[in-house]
């Protein structure tokens, strides 16, 4: 594990909050040479734009893997998995899966795994899985927010940004075990509860 990537994520704090873009994420340089590949960049513009929204909350995530000694994780709705990296670099089993995307980033490294699939079709059970943002925001003509609390409900541990309205739904079939703080929101000036209040919460399998 690289320890000085762990002292990096409390240094992080002021960089990240003020960051502009993905091309502003501490691996810009890996970021941009991946970005330069896209047959359409336009497709993927938005997605590298709200990074580190995204990478924020991974950061707090992995705090807690290391903290819990966890080694393997599932990220549901990964995007293009740029959140692999920070993975990679605390040694951390890396599984992303998403549904509307076919290039993903670090696909080639060791340690890293994807798919292109709605996570309903993967093997969860007893997993630790993370969903940040990807559960609970959008409609969905199969799926309804039970049959996804259900699929949810079969993993052993689940770290989840989501709606109020999705979590206080989730809080019935599993276990609500802690609260973890986006290192770099500050909760009283930025959160907008329709979308989050700026936690990650933590549940267990009931």
């Amino acid at each position: 594990m690289d320890l000085r990537f762990i002292k990096d994520m409390e240094d992080y704090q002021y960089i990240l909050k003020h960051k502009k873009s993905a091309f502003s994420s501490v691996f810009r340089n890996k970021i941009i040479d991946f970005a330069e590949t896209f047959d359409e960049p336009d497709y993927y513009e938005s997605e590298l734009i709200n990074f580190p929204f995204f990478e924020d909350y991974y950061y707090a995530i992995i705090k807690d893997l290391i903290k819990n000694n966890i080694k393997s994780v599932i990220d549901i709705g990964c995007q293009l998995g740029l959140q692999s990296e920070l993975f990679i670099k605390t040694g951390i089993h890396y599984t992303g899966i998403d549904n509307s995307t076919v290039r993903f980033f670090n696909d080639n490294c060791i340690n890293v795994d994807f798919y292109s699939d709605n996570f309903i079709n993967i093997d969860i059970k007893d997993k630790v899985c993370i969903s940040s943002m990807s559960i609970g925001y959008f409609s969905d003509e199969i799926y309804s927010d039970n049959d996804y609390i259900k699929k949810l409900s079969e993993c052993k541990r689940l770290y989840i940004v989501s709606t109020p309205e999705f979590i206080d739904k989730l809080k019935i079939s599993m276990n609500l075990v802690d609260k973890l703080h986006n290192i770099s929101l500050d909760i009283e000036k930025d959160k907008d509860l329709s979308i989050s209040d700026g936690y990650v919460y933590v549940f267990e399998k009931k």
